[in-house]
């Protein structure tokens, strides 16, 4: 896992509300992962409400089933921000962003070879944000060997970083690996439930006691596009394509 992209509250759109308005989550996933660019374009300062339908769907989709499973436990969104639901989600220090280059991305010099060289990640900054000129000086197109010194520094960096990181969640998925060999078979569930939840690729289908008959299927993307992809009929969930195993609580692994 090399970039908060492919972080699962990232890639299933449930840490949207947390990401544009909090920040000291978003100091924190820097840390981990460092810059990244929001796959759905959305500003710092979004409340969900001024959020993609699809996002705001899925938010309160999911909310409405952990309400359903307890009213005394805090809402997604509270224990996202802290704040009550009917509050406005905007932390106070973290004001509004109005130009592109007021974003950390620009500031820190973070994606300057995307801003540069992308013309569809321009179109959408500039759809959110309006036309700016590079504060650098660097002309469109402009490759990054040719750029500043210290910019070439700075995405070096970044990509050692995410080398880094890759390599130590790749060390610890070998090390539970390894230890799932030396675990009793009557611990063998709870430590399942821990694997899958760091883990949660690593759920196959051809492992699920519920897998049936191989097909194609149609699988939807985030960004709604649908294609067809490998899939089968899942006895409890119908036709699913294998990246349903990921999100599936009802996951039941053959054993023995």
């Amino acid at each position: 896992m090399d970039s908060f992209l492919n972080f699962p509250p990232c890639k299933h759109r449930f840490a949207c509300v947390q990401c544009r308005n909090d920040k000291k989550f978003i100091e924190n996933m820097q840390k981990r992962f460092g810059e990244w660019e929001c796959p759905e374009g959305i500003a710092f300062g979004t409340s969900l409400e001024s959020m993609p339908n699809h996002i705001q769907s899925k938010i309160k989709a999911y909310q409405k089933r952990v309400d359903s499973r307890s009213q005394n436990r805090p809402t997604l969104i509270e224990r996202q921000t802290g704040a009550k639901s009917s509050d406005k989600i905007v932390e106070k220090n973290l004001k509004p962003v109005h130009s592109f280059i007021d974003l950390p991305m620009c500031k820190q010099r973070a994606v300057c070879v995307e801003c540069r060289n992308n013309k569809a990640f321009r179109e959408r900054m500039e759809k959110q944000f309006g036309r700016w000129k590079c504060p650098e000086g660097i002309l469109v197109g402009t490759p990054l060997d040719k750029m500043p010194i210290q910019i070439q520094k700075i995405n070096e960096s970044k990509k050692a970083k995410a080398r880094e990181n890759k390599k130590r969640v790749e060390g610890i998925k070998q090390d539970l690996l390894d230890i799932e060999e030396l675990i009793p078979p009557q611990a063998s569930e709870k430590f399942d439930r821990i694997k899958y939840y760091f883990f949660p690729e690593l759920k196959v289908s051809s492992d699920c006691i519920h897998k049936g008959k191989s097909k194609k299927v149609e699988e939807r993307c985030c960004g709604g596009k649908v294609k067809i992809v490998d899939g089968f009929e899942c006895k409890l969930k119908g036709d699913v394509s294998n990246r349903a195993c990921r999100n599936c609580s009802d996951f039941k692994k053959r054993r023995g």
